[in-house]
């Protein structure tokens, strides 16, 4: 034991385990992530996973989804005394509100040696978007408030310390004798999107520069540390650097370069499998190598990094083991089909054989997802208000269906949103907003003299708004349309309503600038308070159809019960509240909502479509009052019947079911074929693909 202390308090004295020619101070950052280990810890302009907590939280607010990750490492192993030093990590952050409150994060790194030296840090971190830019152009910032303790074992060589000529004399060393210590801590990152594939990080660790020395007689201060990184990413691939400045121990400045590279490499159905390397020089003749990889499949992705330096410390070099768990499904662009297909085809088999007939199937179903795939992304961007990052999407879309009519309208009408509005962002609290965020719903479905009426309500509150203008315009040039200019109509005093919080409010949220600029006509008083009683339904009719559309249904009822009590003839009030209770399965409340609308529509088919929702719903509630009487299984076909077409065109099928998200149908028909045919190959590898999916969404088989 004598020798693994003394060798202990000479790591003490000049820590040399990650940078042999430098001699680092305590917290020492020796990086965190497997993957970004193996990029030689040029994370900054990237910190697009949930490790952004250590290497940039300002990449937090890039995030649209939970994740969990673990790591482990081994530091210079192979060292002559056999030296056992190790790092752990533990993460996890979450999106607030989707993102648009920003992501918090909280983690747990841990760093020690055996049982004589540890250092822990607990972190609590916050990103979110600073400025009101809009895609691609984003600016995000980040803060991690970090509680730091480091702690020393108990060594025998404590009680018999060295004197300046190496003899030992009476007392104590008071720095190995055991001891701890604790401090609060800060770290600010920023992340600029400059342009769609270029990025630039900026990152200040221990902005504190808090005193660690373990004595209060004594001052140890945490030198400041700045990192400044770039990044060139496309969809499998990224260039990224980072030059660091690190504050050394003795007050002076080093300085390091790193430079990384990153690959992945897709597949439809044995997952996605990435590299990466990269190579550090700095001063004090620092050199150091490192390379990773990575298998990805459904949200679990597993990473491997490993470093070593170039020179001075004889080691076997670091390894570093990861796992990172996504939850939920990402609205991030995926990769142009372009790339995925140059991807795929460079191994294809040779034409005519069984081998190429099944790649071809496999680059088929790509497609054919990644159609899908797009779509779902581009609807739910616009759902969001994320008109230009939809409309990349669609852009994609258009590329792989070059001549759809279909597609090829929706992009010109996302085109002619984007250009003006290329994101709305209040839609939930500000009636204005709602009412152009549902008018340009509307023009994107079609409704084109709907939505100059939600586009005129909202340039009637606020009449300053140039972009309503322009987009009104827009439309008529598109539909050739003239809008109904509405009476003008006093204004109205209002307060706010919170996106989430249940309704109970007599008012509804306009600008005080917007009241200020509406013109207020001559009118009787009776006329004033029809107007005001409108405008106040027609802000909650905004707010109502927003909640829809975001399937709050609760608030939608809420809402709905506003606009009745200003306008209990208000048939699309009881319409909504009607589809809102049945989504609830409060089925005779909705079945009531449907009947007050059927007794107050005029219009004929819509009165039929009413009479059947009404005869359904009725019909079901009757129904789920008996007894239910045990239906006979149908008779099975017997797959040895079908033959090769029909093989054939089941799988297809299973194929057009998976790319529709429908999993369960998907394995029924991949099951079906392997029935027929047990040896095919390509309906193997997708019943394994949509069988881990349905375990993924939690399915029951």
């Amino acid at each position: 034991m004598k020798n693994r202390d003394l060798k202990f308090g000479m790591i003490l004295a000049a820590v040399v385990f990650c940078r042999p020619a430098l001699a680092p101070a305590a917290y020492e950052d020796v990086g965190v992530s497997a993957r970004a280990v193996g990029m030689g810890n040029a994370f900054t302009a990237v910190a697009d996973d949930v490790y952004a907590i250590h290497y940039n939280p300002a990449g937090l607010a890039t995030l649209d989804r939970p994740e969990l990750a673990v790591s482990y490492a081994k530091l210079m192993t192979g060292l002559s005394d056999n030296s056992n030093i190790q790092n752990s990590f533990l993460a996890y952050e979450s999106p607030i509100q989707e993102g648009r409150l920003g992501t918090a994060g909280i983690a747990w790194n841990q760093f020690s040696l055996e049982s004589l030296y540890k250092e822990n840090s607990i972190y609590g971190s916050y990103g979110r978007e600073l400025f009101e830019t809009y895609y691609p152009h984003k600016f995000f910032g980040g803060i991690s408030l970090k509680y730091l303790n480091r702690a020393v074992g108990a060594v025998d060589v404590a009680d018999r310390p060295l004197n300046n000529t190496g003899a030992v004399v009476a007392g104590s060393d008071p720095v190995l004798k055991s001891a701890s210590r604790s401090n609060l801590d800060v770290d600010l990152g920023f992340l600029w999107h400059v342009r769609p594939r270029w990025n630039v990080g900026l990152m200040a660790q221990h902005f504190l520069e808090p005193n660690i020395a373990f004595s209060s007689n004594d001052t140890d201060r945490l030198g400041r540390n700045v990192k400044l990184g770039g990044a060139y990413r496309t969809p499998f691939s990224t260039l990224a650097s980072d030059l660091d400045f690190t504050k050394a121990p003795d007050g002076s400045l080093d300085k390091t370069v790193s430079f990384a590279a990153e690959k992945w490499l897709p597949t439809l159905l044995h997952g996605t499998f990435g590299m990466r390397g990269s190579l550090g020089v700095g001063t004090r003749d620092y050199r150091q190598f490192g390379l990773g990889v990575s298998y990805k499949i459904f949200r679990m992705q597993f990473d491997y990094g490993f470093t070593i330096p170039l020179g001075g410390l004889a080691t076997s070099g670091s390894h570093r083991l990861g796992l990172t768990y996504r939850f939920g499904r990402s609205r991030a662009p995926q990769a142009t089909l372009s790339e995925a297909v140059l991807e795929n085809i460079r191994d294809l088999a040779d034409v005519g054989t069984p081998e190429f007939r099944y790649q071809m199937e496999e680059l088929t179903l790509f497609k054919r997802t990644a159609i899908e795939e797009f779509l779902r992304q581009a609807k739910v961007d616009v759902g969001s208000g994320r008109f230009a990052e939809a409309l990349t999407k669609i852009n994609e879309v258009a590329g792989m269906k070059p001549g759809d009519a279909k597609i090829l309208e929706s992009q010109s009408r996302l085109k002619a949103v984007a250009g003006i509005y290329a994101e709305i962002r209040d839609f939930f609290t500000d009636p204005v907003q709602a009412s152009i965020y549902d008018g340009a719903l509307k023009f994107l479905g079609g409704k084109d003299k709907d939505a100059l009426g939600n586009l005129a309500y909202a340039k009637a509150l606020n009449p300053g708004d140039g972009r309503i203008e322009a987009l009104m315009r827009a439309i008529e040039a598109k539909s050739g349309l003239s809008r109904e200019v509405p009476a003008a109509a006093p204004a109205v005093a209002v307060s706010s309503v919170t996106a989430g919080e249940t309704v109970a409010v007599s008012t509804v949220a306009v600008s005080s600038a917007a009241v200020a600029a509406a013109p207020v006509p001559e009118v009787s008083p009776e006329q004033a308070a029809a107007a005001r009683t409108k405008q106040l339904a027609d802000g909650y009719m905004a707010l109502m159809e927003v909640a829809f559309r975001q399937f709050e249904y609760d608030k939608v009822i809420e809402l709905a019960k506003q606009v009745l009590e200003l306008d209990n003839s208000n048939v699309l009030a009881y319409k909504r509240m009607g589809a809102a209770y049945h989504s609830l399965k409060r089925y005779p409340e909705a079945l009531a909502a449907l009947e007050s609308a059927f007794r107050l529509e005029r219009d004929t088919d819509a009165r039929k479509t009413l009479r059947s929702y009404i005869d359904a719903l009725a019909g079901f509630i009757r129904r789920s009052q008996e007894p239910v009487a045990a239906k006979p299984r149908p008779k099975a076909v017997r797959p040895s019947a079908m033959s090769p077409r029909d093989i054939e065109r089941v799988y297809e099928n299973g194929v057009d079911f998976y790319s529709r998200g429908m999993f369960s149908d998907a394995a029924a028909a991949f099951r079906q074929v392997l029935e027929a045919d047990p040896r095919n190959v390509p309906a193997q590898k997708a019943l394994r693909r949509v069988e881990a999916e349905l375990i993924q969404s939690g399915e029951r088989r």
